[in-house]
């Protein structure tokens, strides 16, 4: 998997994003300080046809306290497919895609756990 460096200086990758109803190539930003597993927009979401699983608060950059709407995906990381939650945000612009999962994925890739 090879990403890019945007204008902005962040880390971004190419995701290949299914749900049910269809399957998108999008570009993820890889976020240090995000520690859920995947943030989409409400258009992607309903794109894919992705089921709600519940909702989850969670606490933005700027401290804010939200609640954000989850549904479960599947990812295709280095050749095999994942299931991830992924989050629901307001923001139509941007996907944020946990570094820590993806470390853990280079990771348990790499040592074969």
């Amino acid at each position: 998997m090879e990403g890019k460096i945007s204008g902005l200086r962040e880390a971004v990758i190419p995701l290949n994003i299914s749900g049910p109803d269809s399957s998108q190539e999008i570009e993820a930003v890889l976020d240090t300080g995000f520690n859920g597993f995947l943030t989409l927009s409400r258009p992607v979401v309903q794109a894919l046809g992705l089921l709600a699983r519940g909702s989850r608060r969670a606490t933005l950059a700027d401290g804010s306290i939200v609640a954000l709407d989850v549904y479960r995906a599947t990812v295709q990381w280095n050749g095999q497919k994942r299931r991830v939650l992924v989050l629901q945000v307001a923001r139509s612009s941007e996907c944020l895609y946990c570094m820590e999962t993806a470390w853990y994925w280079m990771l348990s890739r790499v040592a074969r756990f």
